[in-house]
């Protein structure tokens, strides 16, 4: 029995999400579970989807978006 691994894609750039998203549907056993462009939806997502994992771009700063500081609070 194979195990699958759910994706969501989040934040921005559109073209990074997008080819985020074509290269994950092309994988066996990877779910993605959708994508979020608007940063306030992220949480709400996360929890309604349970994804395994969250991909999220970083911005210019090159550090963490508090965006993941936020979400780590909430587990």
């Amino acid at each position: 029995m194979e195990t699958s691994i759910c994706v969501r894609v989040a934040n921005r750039p559109r073209l990074l999400r997008e080819l985020v998203l074509s290269t994950l549907t092309e994988q066996t056993g990877i779910t993605t579970v959708g994508e979020a462009a608007d940063k306030q939806d992220v949480p709400f997502l996360v929890a309604e989807t349970q994804p395994d994992f969250l991909l999220i771009a970083l911005d210019e700063t090159l550090r963490r978006p508090p965006l993941c500081d936020q979400l780590l609070r909430g587990l």
